[in-house]
C-alpha cells in the first residue's frame, strides 16, 4: 500500500471488491460471499447473538432505510438549525445524522450501509464528478459504537463530525474488507492507480471527534490478488482539509507476533492539516506522503513505527510525542511518483521517550533534508538519528539520559552573506533566537487548538438565520450581520451553512466568537467592491487600537464578481492574552465556483477581462494587530470547481481570474501562522512589511498559471491611491526591474521587507506553468524569482523547497541570489535545509523599493558569449555592477603566471608582572617579525576564463561599449616554513617565551591573474562589442553564472569587495576571530566563558622587527581576563597573521556593507588602502609585493596599529545606584567617545543614551546614526553573536561615512557607579588606528 499517481511502483491498492461505498445489502453480501458468510461471528463477544442487517433494511427491494429518532445529546451543534446549500437541487439535505438513516451505534449491528447512505443521499459528488462547491454536507455521528465491515466513503466537500462531548467509535468487524474504515478517495478497481478524485484538488474535507477502533480487524485483508493491512483512515487530501481530535486504537505487538495495523494511510495529496491525534499500538501510526503538510500535537504510544514517510516535498511535525515505540520517524523510503522520495521534514518541539530508533534517514543517495528544533529524547538506547544502514548520524546519550537538540539539521545550508552553501549534517550555528512573546510557558512555539465549545448548549448560541440574516445568497445581509455581531454580548454566533451575500463592510467587534457550518460563505458583491482604485473591506476584524478576544472558525470568504476593489478581510485586533485573537479552518476563495460569476463561461483560460478582476487583497494583517491563524487557505481559483474533470488533471477546466494581492502582513506580532497557503495572486502571495515577531509554520504558494502572459503587474493597477494621494499599499512590487517579455515579471511567492524576527519552518514555493504550459517545469525555468528580502534581520528560515524557479532566494542589497542549479535537488524539488544569512544582520542590507538605489549586482547570462549574439546588450539601472559569467575557450589553454613575493608576520610574547600603586598587574611584551618569500604559481590549464565585473556609476548615461578583461583564478598555495623567535636574531636583544624555531604550514591565497581590470583590453573577450544601456537588469543569468567574490573581488578593490569575506578581499578589512587569524583577534579557551572571570588592567608592549633588526617599542594598557586576579605568567606563541583558512572563511559572519549610492565613499577608501598597502611587482609579475615594515592597511596580513582613540558601545546589565535613578532599566545601551586611556571623566550614568529597553542583554546588533564618532557619522553593526566569542575577539564594526570600517572587540568589565554598587557592562571597543 505504497503508491502515488501513475502507479510508479505497481502496488496501488486498486483491486477492491467494490468501486465505492456499500449502500445496499447486495453490495455487502457480495463481499461476504467472497470473504465467508459466517465471518461475522468471529467479531462478537461470547454470549452476544449476531444481528442480521436484514432486520434494519426494507424487504420490498427499495433502497430507503428506516428513519430512526436521534440519540439525545447536549452538544449544541446537534441541536441548532444547520442551514442548507442554496445552489444545490431542491430538497437537497445538508445536515445528515447517521442515525436518521438507520445506523444504530450499539456496537452490535453492522452500520456500514446506513452510514454510507447518509453520505451519498442526494446524488452527491462521487466518481467522475471531480469536485463541487454546491453539494456539501455534514455527516453527524451521535455518541455510540458504529460497527462496519466495509469502508465508509467520504464524498467531496464533506465533514464527518462526531459528538465532541462523547466522541463516537467507528469499529471494524473481524471480517472487514476494504482499504480502511474511512476512505476519502477510492481507488478504481483495475484502474492502474486511478482514483475517484485528483489528489491535488481534494479540497474541503474534515473529520473530527472520533475513536477509530481497529482491534478486531484482520491482520490480512485480501482484495483480488492484493493483501491490504487494516487501516483506520485512507486520507488523500489537499488544501482546506483537516483531521482533529481522533484516537486510533490498534493491537499492540507482542513477542507472539507483530501487528500489521495502520492508523492513517496518506500516500498522496497537496497540503492539509491534522492536529490532536492519538495512536495507540499498531504497526504504523501514520503512513505519510504528500507534497506539503502540517501535523501538530500527535501522540504515538507503543507503535512499531510511529511515523513512516512515503514521500514529500516538505512536512512539518510539531509537538509530536512518541513513547515506547521501536521507530519514531522513518524517512528512509523512496516512494512517490517517479521515485520522488522524501524532500524534507522538520521535527519541532517534540518529545521521544523509550524509542529504540527515534529517527531513521536514508543512507547515501538523495537523503531527505532534516531539521530538528527543540527535540527532547530520553530513554533511547543509543542514538537519535540513524542511517538506513544502521550508522550513526546524530549521537544521543549513551546512558539514555534526557538530551535536548536545540537546533540540528542535515542538508544544504547557507549561513553567510557570500552566497555559498554546503551540505552539512550537524548542529546549526547560530541556533534560532526565539522571542518570548512567540513561545508558551514551556519554551515551545505557542499553539492553540480550535475550540469546539463543547460546554455550550443550544440556548447559549445565537443562530444567524434565526436573527434576521438570510443564507440563500440573495439581497444584502451587511446590516443584519453587523446588527447581530454587535449585539451578541459574548455569545457564540453560529452561521448555518449557506451564502451570506454582502454589499458593504461586515464589522467583527472584539468579543465575537463566530462559527460556520462546513465553511459558511460570506460573499462580497456589488458596486461597493468594484473600484480597484478605491479598495473596500468585506470583513473588518476589530478596529485600530482594539485588543481582546475574537475567534473565527469554519468560515469561507468569497466574492461574486466583478469585485476588483475587494479586500476580503482586514485584521486589526490585537490579542489581550496569548492567542486570544484567532482564526481556524477558514478560507478565502476568489472565483471558480457556482454563484461567483467567475467561472469558465465568464473568465475562460488565456483571456483578460475586466470583469474577472476579482479582488484587491485576500487578507491584510494591519500594523497594530496580532493573531493566531491555523489551516488558512487563500486561493484565487486556477480552475472551475463545478465543471466535471476528465483525466488526471484540471487543464480542461482552467480559468483566468485576477486577484492583486494575497496575504499582506504588517503585524508587529506576536502572530502565528500554521499550515497556511496563498495561491495565484498577481503581485505576491505573502508579503511582510515592517513585520515583527512572526512565526510561519509551513507556508505554501503557487504562481498564477497564466503568467507571464500578461506579465505582472498587469492587468492589476499597482499602488492605487487614496483621495489624499497617499498609497493604499506602499510596498507593492512594480516589476520595473524586469525586462519585457521575460519570466521575471511574475508574482512573488514571498517578500520580506523591513522586518525583524521572522521564523519560517518549511516553505513550499511553486511555479509550475508559463502561460498554462508545463514545458518550463522540468528545467526550473518557469519563473526567474520567488523570494525577496530587503532591509530585514532576524530571518530564521528552515526547509525551503521550490519548483520551477531559477532563483530560490533573491536578496536585495548585494547578497548573491541563491539559484536552483546551485542546490542539491531531491528528485523533483530543490531543497534548502537552512537559510540564515540574514539571521544576525541584514537591517541595512537592501535596496530602496523606488529603484533609487540602482540595480546592485546584476548577474549576466552566459548567452552574451553565444555566437548567436552578434552585438549583445546588457542593461541595469545605475549604480550597478555587471557580474559576467565565465567564457568558454575554443580549446584547453595553459596559462603561465609570473612569480609572486609574499610577506609573513609572526607574533611572539613575553609575559610578566609589575606592581603599580600596590596592585600587581600582568604585563605582555609583543614582538612581530616579518619575513618574505617568493612563490612560483603552478601553470593553470583551463577551458574557460573568468571575467572582471564592470561597475556602472550612478552618473552613467550610456549607451557605451564595455571593455572586458579576463581573470584567472589561482588555487591556494600551501607552503611550509620556519618561524624564528626574536632571541635567535642578530643585532637585537629581544627575547620571547618561545626560544626555539618551529615549523609551520601556511595556506596562501593568491590574487587573480591579471590582477587589474585595466590591462589594455582582452582580445579573447572583446571579439565583438558588448553594449551597456540603462534599463531593467539583464539578461539575467539562469545557470553558469559568475560570482562577485570569486571573479575579481579577491584582489580587493571596488564596491563588490564589500560583500566578500576575507581572505578573498585583500583590500577589505579583515575580521578577527577566536582562532586568531585574519585580524589578529581571538585567543583564550572557548570553554571558559568570559563572564566567569575577573578583568584586570595590564600593559601591552608592541615591538616591530624584521629578520635583521627590531625598531621602536610602544606600550599601552589593555583589559584582559585573569581567573584569580593575581600575577600570572603564560607561555604563548602568537597566532599566524596569515590569510584565513577555508574553515575560517566558512565560519566568518561579516557585514556586507552599504549599497547603491552609499558605495562611493567605501570604494574610494578601499582604493586608497590598496594604493598604500600594495608595493611593486617582482620581475614584472602582477602579484603584490609587500615589503617590511608594511604600511598599516585593512588586509589579510597583520595590521600594525597604535591605538590613539576609541569608541566604546556599552550594554549595562545592572544599575541600582541612587545617582542613576533615571536609568533603572535592564538592557540600556550607551555610546560615547573618549581618549584612551579612560580618564574617568565620563559618567556613564549621564552619558548619551543611544537605545532603550532592548529585548536581550547583549550589545545591540545594530545602532544606526551615531554622530561625532572620531568626527564622522557611523553605524554600529554586530558581526558575531556576543556569546559565541571570547574577550578580545572581533564582535562588530563601525561603518563610517568617511573613515570606512572601524573594528570593535569584545570587552567585559564590572564598574562601580556612584555609591559603589556594581554594574556589569558588555563593551564593544572600537579603536581607530593610525600609522606607527
Amino acid at each position: 500500500m505504497v503508491d502515488n499517481e501513475r502507479n510508479t511502483h505497481h502496488v496501488a491498492p486498486d483491486k477492491s471488491l467494490l468501486n465505492g461505498p456499500a449502500v445496499s445489502w447486495q453490495n455487502l453480501s457480495s463481499i461476504r460471499r467472497r470473504k465467508g458468510p459466517r465471518a461475522l461471528l468471529d467479531s462478537l463477544s461470547p454470549g452476544i447473538e449476531p444481528v442480521d442487517e436484514h432486520s434494519t433494511l426494507p424487504t420490498d427491494g427499495t433502497e430507503e432505510g428506516h428513519l430512526e429518532r436521534r440519540a439525545t445529546t447536549s452538544y449544541w451543534l446537534a441541536n441548532v438549525p444547520q442551514g442548507n446549500m442554496p445552489l444545490a437541487p431542491s430538497g437537497y439535505k445538508f445536515f445528515r445524522n447517521v442515525q436518521d438513516y438507520g445506523a444504530k451505534g450499539n456496537g452490535i449491528n453492522d452500520d456500514t450501509i446506513a452510514i454510507n447512505k447518509a453520505i451519498v443521499d442526494g446524488s452527491r459528488c462521487g466518481q467522475k464528478c471531480g469536485s463541487t462547491t454546491v453539494l456539501g454536507a455534514v455527516i453527524y455521528f451521535p455518541p455510540g459504537v458504529y460497527m462496519v465491515s466495509a469502508p465508509i466513503v467520504q464524498y467531496y466537500y464533506t465533514q464527518f463530525i462526531g459528538d465532541v462531548t462523547s466522541p463516537p467509535t467507528i469499529k471494524g468487524f473481524s471480517n472487514f474488507s476494504g482499504i480502511a474504515l474511512i476512505d476519502n478517495d477510492p481507488y478504481v478497481p483495475g484502474g492502474n492507480g486511478d482514483e475517484w478524485y485528483i489528489n491535488q484538488n481534494q479540497f474541503y474535507r474534515q473529520i473530527r471527534n472520533f475513536v477509530m477502533d481497529l482491534t478486531l480487524m484482520p491482520s490480512d485483508n485480501v482484495q483480488g490478488d492484493q493483501t491490504y493491512f487494516p487501516t483506520g483512515i485512507h486520507w488523500q487530501v489537499a488544501q482546506a482539509t483537516s483531521l482533529q481530535n481522533i484516537v486510533f486504537n490498534m493491537p499492540v505487538s507482542t513477542r507472539e507476533g507483530s501487528t500489521k495495523h495502520v492508523g492513517i494511510f496518506m500516500e498522496n495529496g497537496s497540503g492539509g492539516f491534522v492536529g490532536n491525534l492519538t495512536f495507540n499500538g499498531g504497526n504504523i501510526g501514520f503512513r505519510a506522503g504528500s507534497q506539503q503538510f502540517t501535523a501538530r500535537d500527535l501522540t504515538f504510544n507503543q507503535c512499531l513505527t510511529a511515523i513512516s514517510m512515503v514521500w514529500d516535498w516538505g512536512f512539518n511535525w510539531q509537538n509530536i510525542v512518541v513513547k515506547s515505540s521501536k521507530v519514531g520517524i522513518n524517512c528512509s523510503d523512496f516512494g512517490g511518483a517517479d521515485n520522488q522520495g522524501i524532500g524534507s521534514i522538520a521535527v519541532i518541539d517534540s518529545y521521544f521517550s523509550n524509542v529504540e530508533k527515534p529517527i531513521v534517514t536514508r543512507s547515501g543517495g538523495m537523503a531527505p533534508q532534516i531539521v530538528l528544533d527543540n527535540l527532547l529524547v530520553d530513554r533511547s538506547t543509543r542514538d537519535i538519528v540513524y542511517g538506513s544502514n544502521g550508522e550513526t548520524i546524530l549521537a544521543g546519550s549513551p546512558s539514555g539520559a534526557p538530551i535536548t537538540i536545540r537546533s540540528w539539521a542535515s542538508g544544504r545550508r547557507y549561513t553567510t552573506t557570500n552566497g555559498k552553501g554546503a551540505v552539512v549534517t550537524g548542529l546549526v550555528d547560530p541556533a534560532p533566537s526565539k522571542p518570548a512573546v512567540l513561545l508558551d510557558t514551556r519554551g515551545k512555539w505557542f499553539t492553540r487548538t480550535k475550540p469546539q465549545y463543547e460546554n455550550l448548549r443550544a440556548s447559549d448560541v445565537l443562530v444567524a438565520t434565526e436573527n434576521g440574516v438570510k443564507n440563500d445568497g440573495t439581497g444584502d445581509q451587511t446590516l443584519a450581520i453587523n446588527r447581530l455581531l454587535a449585539g451578541a454580548s459574548g455569545k457564540l454566533v453560529f452561521f448555518p451553512a449557506g451564502i451570506y451575500q454582502v454589499s458593504g463592510t461586515v464589522y467583527v467587534p472584539v468579543g465575537t466568537r463566530m462559527v460556520g457550518a462546513a465553511w459558511s460563505q460570506i460573499m462580497a458583491t456589488g458596486s461597493y467592491f468594484e473600484d480597484e482604485n478605491n479598495p473596500k473591506v468585506m470583513v473588518q476584524v476589530g478596529v485600530p487600537g482594539d485588543s481582546g478576544v475574537i475567534e473565527i472558525s469554519d468560515m469561507l470568504f468569497t466574492v461574486k464578481g466583478p469585485t476588483a476593489g475587494a479586500i476580503l478581510m482586514e485584521w486589526w485586533v490585537h490579542e489581550s492574552t496569548q492567542g486570544s485573537a484567532a482564526m481556524w479552518d477558514s478560507h478565502f476563495r476568489v472565483g471558480g465556483a457556482y454563484g461567483s460569476d467567475l467561472r469558465m463561461a465568464e473568465c475562460p483560460k488565456g483571456k483578460v477581462y475586466d470583469n474577472c478582476k476579482a479582488a484587491s487583497m485576500l487578507l491584510h494583517l494591519q500594523p497594530g494587530s496580532s493573531g493566531y491563524f491555523e489551516n488558512i487557505w487563500a486561493w484565487t481559483a486556477d480552475h472551475d470547481l463545478d465543471t466535471p474533470v476528465t483525466g488526471r488533471d484540471t487543464a480542461a477546466t482552467q480559468i483566468s481570474i485576477f486577484s492583486a494581492r494575497g496575504i499582506l502582513i504588517e503585524s508587529q506580532g506576536p502572530t502565528w501562522l500554521y499550515g497556511t497557503a496563498s495561491e495565484h495572486n498577481v503581485l505576491y502571495q505573502y508579503q511582510l512589511v515592517g513585520a515583527k515577531n512572526i512565526y510561519m509554520g509551513h507556508i505554501q504558494t503557487e504562481t498564477p498559471y497564466y503568467q507571464a502572459v500578461p506579465g505582472a503587474p498587469a492587468p492589476i493597477l499597482a499602488d492605487p491611491k487614496r483621495a489624499s494621494g497617499a498609497s493604499f499599499y506602499q510596498s507593492d512590487p512594480t516589476f520595473a526591474d524586469c525586462q519585457p517579455l521575460s519570466y521575471c515579471a511574475e508574482a512573488w511567492a514571498l517578500r520580506i521587507l523591513n522586518s525583524t524576527d521572522i521564523f519560517i519552518y518549511s516553505a513550499g514555493l511553486y511555479s509550475f506553468f508559463q502561460n498554462y504550459k508545463l514545458d518550463c517545469n522540468p528545467f526550473e525555468r518557469c519563473q526567474q524569482r520567488l523570494f525577496q528580502t530587503s532591509f530585514s534581520q532576524g530571518l530564521w528560515i528552515y526547509n525551503i523547497f521550490t519548483k520551477g524557479a531559477v532563483e530560490i532566494v533573491s536578496p536585495l542589497g548585494g547578497i548573491p541570489p541563491l539559484r536552483s542549479n546551485d542546490t542539491s535537488k531531491n528528485s523533483y524539488t530543490t531543497e534548502i535545509s537552512v537559510w540564515l544569512p540574514l539571521a544576525l544582520l541584514g537591517s541595512n542590507i537592501g535596496q530602496p523599493l523606488d529603484g533609487s538605489g540602482g540595480s546592485g549586482n546584476v548577474f549576466i547570462d552566459p548567452k552574451v558569449w553565444s555566437s548567436a549574439s552578434q552585438n549583445p546588450t546588457v542593461t541595469c539601472i545605475p549604480p550597478c555592477t555587471l557580474v559576467f559569467p565565465p567564457k568558454s575557450l575554443l580549446s584547453t589553454t595553459t596559462v603561465v603566471i609570473p612569480p609572486a613575493t609574499v610577506t609573513f608576520s609572526d607574533v611572539f610574547f613575553i609575559t610578566g608582572t609589575t606592581t603599580v600603586g600596590g596592585t600587581v598587574i600582568t604585563t605582555t611584551d609583543q614582538t612581530i617579525i616579518y619575513s618574505t618569500t617568493t612563490i612560483t604559481p603552478k601553470p593553470i590549464t583551463t577551458d574557460k576564463i573568468n571575467v572582471w565585473a564592470v561597475t556602472i556609476p550612478s552618473y552613467a548615461v550610456g549607451p557605451y561599449t564595455l571593455e572586458m578583461t579576463s581573470s584567472i583564478d589561482q588555487p591556494p598555495v600551501i607552503i611550509t616554513r620556519t618561524k624564528t623567535p626574536p632571541s635567535t636574531l642578530t643585532n637585537t636583544a629581544r627575547i620571547s617565551d618561545t626560544t626555539t624555531p618551529s615549523v609551520t604550514t601556511t595556506t596562501i591565497y593568491l590574487t587573480p591573474y591579471p590582477p587589474t581590470t585595466t590591462s589594455g583590453g582582452d582580445t579573447r573577450l572583446n571579439t565583438r562589442p558588448t553594449t551597456w544601456t540603462r534599463g531593467p537588469p539583464g539578461p539575467s543569468c539562469t545557470a553558469g553564472c559568475g560570482s562577485p567574490c570569486f571573479i575579481w573581488c579577491r584582489f580587493g578593490f571596488g564596491p563588490t569587495c564589500l560583500f566578500c569575506p576575507p581572505p578573498w578581499c585583500l583590500g577589505c578589512p579583515p575580521i578577527g576571530g577566536n582562532n586568531g587569524g585574519g585580524g589578529g583577534g581571538g585567543g583564550g579557551d572557548p570553554n571558559d566563558p568570559s563572564t566567569s572571570c575577573k578583568t584586570v588592567t595590564a600593559t601591552s608592549c608592541l615591538t616591530l622587527c624584521n629578520p635583521s633588526s627590531c625598531t621602536s617599542t610602544t606600550c599601552s594598557p589593555v583589559v584582559q581576563c585573569s581567573a584569580t586576579n593575581t600575577a600570572t605568567r603564560t607561555t604563548q606563541e602568537g597566532p599566524n597573521a596569515t590569510p584565513l583558512s577555508i574553515e575560517d572563511w566558512e565560519d566568518w559572519r561579516g557585514f556586507p556593507g552599504p549599497t547603491g549610492a552609499a558605495l562611493a565613499p567605501f570604494a574610494a577608501a578601499q582604493h586608497l588602502w590598496l594604493l598604500k598597502g600594495v608595493g611593486g611587482t617582482n620581475g614584472g609579475g602582477p602579484n603584490p609585493t609587500i615589503t617590511p615594515p608594511p604600511t598599516p592597511r585593512p588586509s589579510t596580513f597583520s595590521v600594525i596599529q597604535k591605538t590613539t582613540s576609541q569608541v566604546n558601545i556599552y550594554n549595562e546589565l545592572q544599575c541600582f545606584a541612587v545617582g542613576c535613578l533615571s536609568r533603572h532599566f535592564w538592557n540600556n545601551y550607551y555610546a560615547y567617545t573618549y581618549t584612551y586611556p579612560d580618564s574617568g571623566a565620563i559618567d556613564v550614568c549621564t552619558a548619551q543614551m543611544t537605545h532603550l529597553d532592548a529585548s536581550n542583554a547583549a550589545i545591540p546588533t545594530s545602532l544606526p546614526g551615531m554622530t561625532n564618532v572620531f568626527g564622522d557619522s557611523c553605524s554600529y553593526i554586530q558581526t558575531t553573536p556576543w556569546s559565541s566569542i571570547n574577550v578580545g575577539a572581533t564582535v562588530g564594526l563601525l561603518a563610517c561615512d568617511s573613515l570606512g570600517y572601524i573594528y570593535c572587540t569584545k570587552v567585559d568589565t564590572p564598574y562601580s557607579c556612584n555609591v559603589g554598587v556594581d554594574r556589569y557592562r558588555h563593551i564593544a571597543a572600537c579603536a581607530q588606528a593610525t600609522n606607527n
